[in-house]
């Protein structure tokens, strides 16, 4: 896996058009939003998610099918969770790597040392996602949704089907 800068007008368009609860890329000039993947690709779409900032109500949950805690491998601290329900689909077209180098054009730094001890958290955080095997467990997310569309995990995704058509909407009117 690696760090994703997927395009924000698409997920505009998805989020105002799809389902609301698609992530946005934007949070603030000091905040940058991580995304990662490609989980797994349908031809020339892949599929995306996002980390988010571990709240009070995520202590006490536990890893599922869909929901995943990291922990800092030094200190154990809950870091980072991750909600595979919410992997949307994009074109691969829509999406670029995040190069450490030009970080500065997505997020504002204090300082040189502020910049260095955000990549060097992003570095770490990605290390722990690749231990996690989430292309297989996204997968199987996939089409637990549409096979067993009424079990409790399926009702908490995104429609990953209506949001492919949906992708391949933007592409051909963009």
């Amino acid at each position: 896996m690696r760090w994703k800068i997927p395009d924000s007008d698409y997920l505009d368009y998805l989020r105002n058009t799809y389902d609301s609860r698609i992530p946005r890329t934007e949070y603030g000039t000091t905040t940058f939003k991580p995304f990662f993947g490609e989980l797994f690709n349908i031809g020339d779409i892949v599929y995306l998610t996002q980390i988010s900032h571990p709240q009070p109500r995520h202590y006490n949950m536990r890893n599922n099918k869909d929901f995943f805690k990291i922990y800092r491998p030094s200190s154990k601290k809950l870091m980072t969770i991750i909600n595979l329900n919410y992997m949307f689909p994009i074109h691969k077209s829509l999406i670029a790597d995040l190069d450490y180098s030009t970080i500065d054009s997505h997020v504002c730094f204090v300082n040189e040392a502020d910049k260095l001890k955000r990549i060097n958290f992003l570095s770490v955080q990605l290390r722990e996602i690749n231990k996690l095997d989430l292309d297989v467990k996204a997968k199987d997310l996939y089409f637990r949704k549409y096979t067993f569309p009424n079990d409790v995990v399926s009702l908490r995704c995104l429609d990953f089907k209506r949001l492919e058509i949906g992708c391949m909407e933007y592409v051909n009117n963009n």
